[in-house]
């Protein structure tokens, strides 16, 4: 191992145990269950911000590490609100440039097997859940709420609401998925669509701007 790999390694060992010792209790800090990069910006956390389902071990999630080489990266990011929370159910990995932004009281819930490439946003102003087996490519932008809100005569429309993915997902590169998304189990979503509605038949393909389903019958692996 070269001298600037091995300071590299080092930098971001110390920055994860940093982040650790922030928002675990110090026997399970000390194992280092969170690996992030250096590159990752630490916003707000507090104690108890992260929860891991499993028995605590060494890099159990990773954020801000690989992806694609050919995408540029940018500055990640993780920021959790008071009372808000990500729960990983699994191993999970976020690739550099990915930024995470969960609000106060909402929860991010990710099952196992995750895997994220990079320079995506998660705005978690609502409840946000994965299944296990989901796969993200790069660019993509999850939010749950318009930020704004906005009145249809006298008469407020709600500006927020969940997203919930099912098992076995792949979401393409460039999508948005927007407030109300629902996507079933073994569902695949195009490249550069927009998603903003509940889908309900497994095995399907859907994409466009809104999506729809395209095809049926439908299967993807890795």
């Amino acid at each position: 191992m070269n001298l600037s790999l091995f300071f590299s390694l080092l930098i971001d060992y110390i920055h994860s145990l940093y982040f650790c010792i922030r928002v675990f209790p110090i026997g399970e800090a000390l194992k280092v269950p969170v690996n992030i990069s250096r590159n990752v910006k630490i916003g707000k956390v507090y104690p108890g911000c992260i929860v891991l389902s499993r028995p605590i071990c060494h890099n159990m999630l990773y954020i801000g590490h690989q992806g694609y080489e050919a995408v540029a990266e940018n500055q990640g990011l993780i920021n959790i609100e008071k009372g808000g929370k990500i729960i990983v159910e699994g191993k999970a990995r976020f690739g550099q440039g990915v930024r995470l932004w969960i609000d106060e009281g909402a929860v991010l819930t990710i099952g196992d097997n995750f895997y994220c490439n990079k320079n995506c946003l998660f705005r978690v102003y609502d409840n946000v859940s994965f299944g296990k087996d989901v796969l993200f490519g790069w660019n993509i932008e999850l939010n749950t709420t318009d930020g704004h809100y906005v009145k249809i005569g006298n008469q407020e429309k709600q500006n927020h609401s969940p997203i919930a993915l099912g098992n076995h997902i792949w979401v393409a590169s460039h999508v948005i998925l927007g407030k109300g998304t629902v996507l079933p189990d073994d569902t695949v979503v195009a490249e550069c669509s927009l998603v903003n509605d509940s889908f309900s038949e497994r095995n399907s393909l859907i994409g466009g701007i809104p999506a729809k389903v395209l095809r049926t019958d439908v299967y993807w692996c890795v």
